[in-house]
Formats: C-alpha cells, sequence, structure tokens
C-alpha cells in the first residue's frame, strides 16, 4: 500500500510539473510577441532609439539610431557609441535611473549641424534591474522654417521700411504660434515612463494590422487623432478607410498595396474626417513583417497629426506672397505720387516761376532806363502770377496733408473735403452725420479716417458710378465707427476675394491696411447693381 501510494503522489507531481512548464511556455510566448510587437514599432518609428543595459553599454538600437551613428553598436559604451567620448558623460542621468528615480529630460541638442529633441525613460526588468530608453527628435526643420521666417522678415523689413510695423506683428504672430506649438510638444512629453506614454505626449499613435486575421488595432491616441472612441470604431480595415478623406482613399490604398506586395517604403500624407467634418492632416509611416515564404503578415506603423504644421507653412507662404504684393504696389503708388507731383512742379509751379523771372528781368530792364512807370506796370502784372503759384503750392500740400486737419480737426476737415469733392463731381451728392465731438475722436484716427474717407471717395468717383452717398461719424457703447455708403453700380465680394493680388486695386487694400494697424477693424459690404458700405470701427 505505501508503494502504491507513494507511486500515485509521483504521478501527481509529474502533472503538475508539466502544467507548470506548459504556463511558463505561454508567458515566454506572450513575452516574445510583445517584445517582437514592440519591437517592430520601434523599427518603424523615424525617431532614433537606443536602450543602454544597467552596466551602460548599449543593448538595442533601432535602424534610425544605426543609420545616424553610422554602424551598430550593440555591446559598445554608450558614451562611446553614441558621442565619441572615452569616459561616462558629463550630463549622464543615467545614475538617478538606476536609483530608481523617475528621470526625464528634454533639452535641445546639436549633432553635425541638425537640431534634436532628447529624451530619456527608464525600463524596469523582472529582476529588479533598470535600463535607460533614449530618443533623439529631429527638429531641423522646425528650426531651419523659424530661421527661414527671420531671414524673410529681415529682407522684408528693407525693402519695405514704411511698411515694417505691420511686417513685425505679422511674422512675430507666425513665429509666436511656432513657439507655442513647440511649446506644448515640450510639455506634452514631460514625465514619460514608457514608450506608449511617450507617443501619446508627442500625439503619436501607432497601429497594428494583422493581415491573415484581420484585426487592426489602434492605440488610444489615433482615437484622438480621429476624434472618435473604441465603441464608434470596428477594428477592420475598411472601417479605417472610411475615416480616410473620400479624395484621398484611392491614394491610400495604393500605397498600402505598393508597401505590401511591391516592397515599397510606407510613408504618406493624408486627409482624415473627423464625425463632426471637420478635417486633418496625418502623417502615417509603418513597417511590415513577412514570413518564410516571404508573404506580409503583420503591418505596424505610427499616425502623426500634422495638420498644425502645414497650416503654418500655408500661412507663411500666403503671408510672404501678400507681402510682396503690398510691397510691389507700395513702390508704384510712391513712385505714381512723386510723378504727379513732379509734374505739377514742373508745370504750374515751374512754369509760374518762369513768367517771374521774365517780368522782374524786365522790370530791372526798364528801372535802369528810367522807366519807372512801365517798371510798375510790370511788377503788378507779376501779382497774378504770384499768387496762382502760391495757390498751386497751397493745393499740393492740401493733397499731401491738409493744414485744416492740423489747425481745426477732423470734423471740419471732414465737412470741407466733400464741399470740394462735390465741385468736381456735381453729380453726386454728399450726405454727412456727425454725432461726435473733436475732443471724443483720439487724435492718432484723425489722419486714418481721412485718408479712408479719401479713398473711399476717389473708388466711387472712378468706379461706383453713384449719385449718392452717405458719410457718418458715430460712436456707441464704446467704440467709434465711420461709415462711407453710396448707392453705385457695387461689385461681387466674393469674385474679388478670388481674383490674384496683382490684379486687386490698392484702395481697398490701404484702407484695411491702415484700419487694421491703427487697432480697427474693417468690414466692406457691396452687391452688384446696390452699391457698396465701408464700414471702419475703433475701440474707444
Amino acid at each position: 500500500m505505501v508503494r502504491k501510494s507513494t507511486y500515485r503522489e509521483l504521478e501527481q507531481r509529474v502533472i503538475e510539473l508539466e502544467r507548470e512548464d506548459f504556463a511558463r511556455k505561454q508567458v515566454e510566448l506572450s513575452l516574445q510577441e510583445s517584445e517582437e510587437k514592440y519591437r517592430s514599432m520601434m523599427e518603424a518609428m523615424k525617431d532614433s532609439v537606443y536602450i543602454c543595459s544597467p552596466d551602460y553599454r548599449v543593448a538595442y538600437m533601432n535602424p534610425a539610431m544605426i543609420n545616424w551613428v553610422g554602424s551598430d553598436c550593440i555591446g559598445e559604451p554608450c558614451h562611446k557609441a553614441i558621442h565619441g567620448l572615452d569616459e561616462k558623460c558629463p550630463w549622464c542621468v543615467f545614475d538617478k535611473v538606476q536609483q530608481g528615480t523617475l528621470s526625464h529630460t528634454n533639452v535641445v541638442s546639436l549633432r553635425d549641424g541638425c537640431s534634436y529633441h532628447v529624451s530619456h525613460s527608464p525600463i524596469f526588468h523582472v529582476d529588479g534591474s533598470i535600463s535607460k530608453m533614449t530618443i533623439y527628435r529631429d527638429i531641423t526643420e522646425l528650426k531651419r522654417a523659424e530661421e527661414a521666417l527671420r531671414r524673410a522678415h529681415d529682407e522684408l523689413e528693407q525693402r519695405v521700411e514704411e511698411r515694417t510695423a505691420e511686417l513685425v506683428e505679422v511674422n512675430e504672430q507666425l513665429k509666436r504660434e511656432i513657439d507655442e506649438r513647440k511649446r506644448i510638444e515640450e510639455a506634452l512629453q514631460k514625465d514619460r515612463s514608457s514608450l506608449a506614454e511617450a507617443q501619446r505626449i508627442a500625439h503619436l499613435g501607432n497601429w497594428d494590422w494583422n493581415i491573415v486575421t484581420k484585426e487592426l488595432q489602434w492605440s488610444d491616441e489615433i482615437y484622438r487623432i480621429f476624434g472618435l472612441t473604441p465603441q464608434e470604431f470596428g477594428a477592420t480595415y475598411e472601417a479605417f478607410l472610411s475615416s480616410v478623406h473620400p479624395d484621398d482613399r484611392k491614394f491610400v490604398i495604393k500605397a498600402v498595396d505598393e508597401a505590401l506586395y511591391e516592397d515599397k517604403p510606407y510613408s504618406i500624407d493624408h486627409r482624415i474626417v473627423l464625425p463632426d467634418g471637420t478635417q486633418r492632416i496625418v502623417h502615417e509611416q509603418a513597417g511590415i513583417t513577412f514570413d518564410n515564404d516571404g508573404k506580409p503578415i503583420r503591418m505596424i506603423g505610427t499616425v502623426h497629426d500634422i495638420t498644425g504644421q502645414k497650416q503654418t507653412e500655408e500661412a507663411l507662404r500666403r503671408s510672404e506672397a501678400e507681402l510682396r504684393h503690398l510691397s510691389s504696389q507700395l513702390l508704384e503708388v510712391q513712385e505714381n505720387e512723386r510723378k504727379r507731383i513732379a509734374g505739377e512742379l514742373h508745370d504750374s509751379i515751374g512754369q509760374s516761376l518762369t513768367a517771374i523771372k521774365f517780368g522782374l528781368e524786365n522790370a530791372i530792364t526798364s528801372i535802369s532806363q528810367d522807366a519807372v512807370e512801365d517798371s510798375i506796370e510790370l511788377l503788378e502784372a507779376l501779382i497774378p502770377v504770384v499768387q496762382q503759384a502760391s495757390e498751386e503750392v497751397r493745393q499740393i500740400h492740401t493733397d499731401l496733408r491738409p493744414s485744416l486737419l492740423d489747425d481745426l480737426g477732423i470734423i471740419s476737415t471732414i465737412s470741407w473735403f466733400c464741399r470740394e469733392f462735390e465741385k468736381v463731381y456735381s453729380g453726386i451728392k454728399i450726405e454727412k452725420k456727425v454725432d461726435m465731438e473733436e475732443k471724443q475722436v483720439p487724435e492718432p484716427l484723425k489722419i486714418v479716417i481721412f485718408r479712408v474717407l479719401q479713398e473711399a471717395l476717389n473708388n466711387i468717383s472712378k468706379y461706383g458710378k453713384a449719385n449718392h452717398v452717405r458719410i457718418s461719424l458715430k460712436g456707441i457703447t464704446g467704440k467709434m465707427e465711420f461709415i462711407v455708403e453710396d448707392n453705385g453700380q457695387g461689385f461681387d465680394i466674393e469674385h474679388m476675394r478670388y481674383v490674384k493680388s496683382s490684379k486687386r486695386g490698392f484702395g481697398l487694400t490701404s484702407m484695411k491696411e491702415r484700419i487694421e494697424l491703427s487697432g480697427g477693424a474693417f468690414v466692406i459690404e457691396s452687391t452688384p447693381g446696390v452699391g457698396t458700405v465701408v464700414r471702419a470701427s475703433w475701440p474707444i
């Protein structure tokens, strides 16, 4: 009986050992699959990644890192392999990592003239040891874009000195947007403790597509980028395509097929459509795993939302084009104004001065011949010529800047300018309504209001074909409003927006620039066959 009992116990023990061995193998397979998955994800990343073992030696380098340092340095000391130093780096944070402190740095370093974000994260092993994972992200293009923006700003400032304030504001705004985006990215990259956390912070999602089972898995960050929740998205390739912009689907399908069956790299930009109809631009990059027969079995990749970057680049291009157009128009307007003044000086003042010169010479000749009465008549004849020359000088001065504006103020200047306009264009009736006192109008805005009135009436006389104009200046609830309204032929504003900047007039642009640079808001309303309303307002 004792022997049979002992045999059964041994038999039971063998069964337990076999179960434990099976469970251990299952765990090893699971760990191996998890390690392969994360290794594939890191190898698909365009960021350079390496892992340093507790003895300061390189334990892993992804393809991007190997390409960066020039060779596979597995087993070499990290300070030698990465930085070419014979001793431990002075800035090394690995000591804190090995002590169990969750250490993270986020700095910009330079290598071969390129700029990088460098981040460090601990990796905790089951045996209690700690390794360090370091990620290098190339931000050279962003830095170059900032430098290009600065150079463009400096060049435009030299070419158009009178527009310096506006140019500085536009370019500074773009710089602030870039700096704000950089600040958000840096803030989001803090405190990462794993690769998944680093991807979430960097708005970099990852996906894993099992081509055999058709199962598609997304990280939480991709759901956020696509504006979806896991319950709203079926884990299939077809469901993914439903979020791609309809005009980009053929392109995406072709890129996937070429990557799977033609061994072409998968690195594309395309649009997606969120449930609320918003469109975003994403960059996708992936690597493919093949079986022993060369058939694709898994595709693992990343998705990065690059909408902000694309919008910034487009805004910069539009700004540069608009500034070049404004610069050329400003130079042309300046040259035309100089030509006009030169012509007036030559045709009017020059002729008057020539007549005065000859008259004085004749008078001097008569005086020398004792013909005093003839001399007096000659001098008296010069008086109207001098008066005419004086009037012409006064008119030129008024065109440049009316002295009435400085002497009596904007309200009197508006009335005077409207009377003068009606004298020249007798077929146009002007109705004025001013509900403000002179002291209520801020001094810097007076010349702006006058130039807007001058340009608006000039446009009406040239293009408006109006016979009635209403002008109003009034204060309403914390702001001042100036309106010029006509009953002319009007124009199609939507059509005008799509006209090339080189074919648009300078009048509306100059009014808009003057008003916005003075802190105001500019609105133009026009209907073909009905008329046009120019509306400017400033907070007071």
